[in-house]
């Protein structure tokens, strides 16, 4: 009985965390296309860039950590911790 309620826990996890994704790559996809049409104008879309991205990663890291993918856990949270560095540069070039 445990396994079975476990298993609509995870199904339901997945899709939370499919649905943050697609949001995340809305923003992502929308603040590109901003920082291509005026990089001067819209500097200030690096940080949001690079925080969706590091929130993403670390979406997908609970996903692996879920699946038991301890590799692709840790390489997911190398990355959003490089991404968080690069958001906090941003932030301080953007000002």
């Amino acid at each position: 009985m445990q396994l079975v309620r476990n298993r609509g826990v995870m199904r339901r996890l997945g899709k939370i965390i499919d649905s943050i994704n697609v949001v995340l790559t809305a923003i992502i996809v929308v603040s590109a296309v901003m920082l291509l049409i005026s990089v001067e104008k819209y500097m200030y879309m690096f940080p949001v860039v690079f925080t969706a991205a590091a929130l993403m990663n670390i979406a997908l890291a609970v996903k692996f950590y879920k699946m038991r993918h301890t590799l692709r856990e840790l390489g997911l949270i190398g990355i959003a911790l490089v991404m968080i560095f690069l958001t906090v540069i941003s932030v301080i070039v953007a000002m």
